[in-house]
């Protein structure tokens, strides 16, 4: 019933530790346990190996790849774009390609477990967490495009874990720091928030993730979804009828944490219903974890039925999965495939959103002087991984304008440095601004304003463009030419580059209201 997470690329002792003296149930990869696609498979491949002997039950091998600005493993593999990207298509069998292509490579490397999709209805722009990995902000909409890629990973032989139930689309705070509180009652989250899960569940999903999350109406004793036995047992499991695999977020999170502890964390979720209890990094705390599990158990607070009743599900997605099976062999062939990249760079293509042109400032001129503006350094939530995977705007169309400089800023620009860029600006007849999550990193939206009003004197053409989240527009709505492309990965803003040169249109919606 325990997943867990180590340092390393090999498998460290703690793991072979936790593997034979605690009969650890499953592993979750981050990218401290990446270096290649060969070594991921070894590193699968061993792990099984500990595990067959010590049980003849093989090991959960799971990862957050789910696209966009989360993802463990981005070298020598197939990256699809996240979640609104997606959205944006407004095409479900898009999705399903992109999520089809991902899990065969994942399970090529050995990884039987996708902690994706998201299916968070991201119907609050001031949350910090969830943002790009929701599909939008329509329940219906989200269930369609994340029934989608469950089918698709799924066909692939991947277990899809939906996430986060019952839904952290409307928080303003980020759980894995704070414990976030929704109001609404169940009535409201039946029309909004579950939506997509009971579609989900309907596909026959594999597994649900829960939130760190309280919802006061659904649970009075103040526990968060994770925690609670209303809300896993008698929401998920009876009025949803989810038979399925029920894991929880990392223990770990300040939401558990902090609040309530590792030890009676565990406890208490595997009493609401859990069946995998995740505990994603050290050592002491999945020991702890352990124990405390099994002393309740010892003592009678948890019956044997209650552990019994998770143990058979967990084993029956194995079987289900063929886990173990055919791990062991290392299908190189069938990761980072041409024919892979060529669809998901149609896919990507698909993806960018023209929010409004209002004076007609593109195409850009290839023959006119121009500046690129660039933000760089950025960490929105604790999730966020863009590792080694980026690609400035300013490279790529330096390919095609004569005359082009790129200045690279901090997310949070200086005083000093927003002057000297209005300096130079009146230099330029054309300027492209790219914006990262403005809310969290406000100095970019005093750049932009100064260069509005210079642009409004007919100094330059202003372009913005959102490489994050296209709720950045709301803090400056006098611009006239917007674009969102929701992430920053090196494809995403190649097909940026190729919408501001004129070479393909942006037929993208954005699929939040803005």
């Amino acid at each position: 019933m325990l997943m867990c997470g180590f340092d390393g690329l090999l498998p460290s002792k703690e793991i072979e530790c936790l593997i034979h003296k605690y009969h650890l149930g499953g592993i979750i990869y981050f990218r401290r346990n990446v270096s290649s696609i060969d070594q991921v498979h070894q590193l699968s491949v061993s792990l099984q190996q500990l595990a067959e002997k010590n049980s003849d039950i093989p090991l959960f091998i799971s990862s957050d790849q789910e696209g966009g600005m989360v993802n463990r493993i981005d070298q020598g593999v197939t990256l699809i774009p996240g979640n609104m990207a997606l959205g944006a298509t407004g095409n479900s069998d898009l999705a399903y390609q992109a999520a089809y292509i991902s899990g065969t490579e994942l399970r090529a490397m050995g990884i039987n477990m996708n902690l994706a999709p998201c299916l968070d209805v991201n119907n609050n722009l001031d949350n910090p967490v969830i943002g790009v990995r929701s599909f939008g902000d329509d329940g219906k909409f989200v269930g369609n495009m994340g029934t989608a890629m469950v089918d698709g990973y799924q066909a692939a032989n991947v277990s899809a874990v939906v996430k986060h139930f019952p839904g952290h689309g409307d928080t303003q705070v980020d759980s894995h720091l704070f414990l976030p509180e929704i109001t609404h009652d169940l009535n409201r989250l039946k029309e909004i928030e579950l939506v997509p899960f009971k579609q989900a569940i309907k596909h026959g999903v594999d597994a649900v993730m829960t939130a760190h999350i309280m919802f006061p109406s659904l649970e009075s004793e103040r526990k968060p979804s994770t925690l609670s036995s209303n809300i896993v047992t008698g929401l998920l499991r009876k009025k949803l009828n989810f038979n399925g695999v029920v894991v929880t977020d990392c223990l770990e999170m300040n939401a558990i944490s902090e609040k309530f502890g590792i030890a009676e964390g565990a406890v208490l979720a595997v009493e609401a219903g859990a069946d995998i209890i995740l505990v994603s990094h050290l050592f002491e705390r999945q020991v702890i974890a352990y124990n405390a599990v099994l002393k309740s158990v010892q003592e009678g607070r948890i019956s044997e039925h209650r552990i019994n009743e998770s143990a058979n599900r967990i084993i029956k997605l194995k079987e289900k999965r063929d886990i173990g099976k055919y791990d062991i062999h290392f299908e190189s062939s069938k990761i980072g495939l041409d024919s892979h990249q060529k669809i998901v760079q149609k896919i990507t293509q698909k993806c960018v959103t023209l929010v409004k042109d209002n004076t007609h400032q593109l195409p850009l001129d290839i023959s006119q002087k121009t500046l690129v503006i660039w933000p760089e350094d950025r960490l929105t939530s604790p999730v966020d991984d863009v590792g080694k995977q980026e690609t400035s705007l300013g490279e790529i169309l330096n390919l095609s304008i004569t005359s082009l400089v790129e200045e690279k800023i901090h997310s949070n620009v200086t005083n000093e440095k927003i002057h000297q860029i209005l300096n130079i600006s009146s230099t330029f007849k054309q300027i492209v601004v790219a914006t990262y999550d403005v809310k969290s990193f406000p100095k970019q939206i005093e750049l932009i304003k100064m260069l509005s009003e210079l642009c409004e004197k007919g100094k330059f053409k202003l372009i913005t463009v959102a490489i994050r989240t296209p709720y950045d527009i709301q803090a400056y709505p006098e611009v006239k030419t917007f674009l969102a492309c929701y992430e920053n990965r090196p494809m995403m803003i190649e097909a940026l580059a190729k919408v501001l040169l004129g070479e393909e249109q942006a037929v993208g919606k954005c699929p939040v209201k803005l």
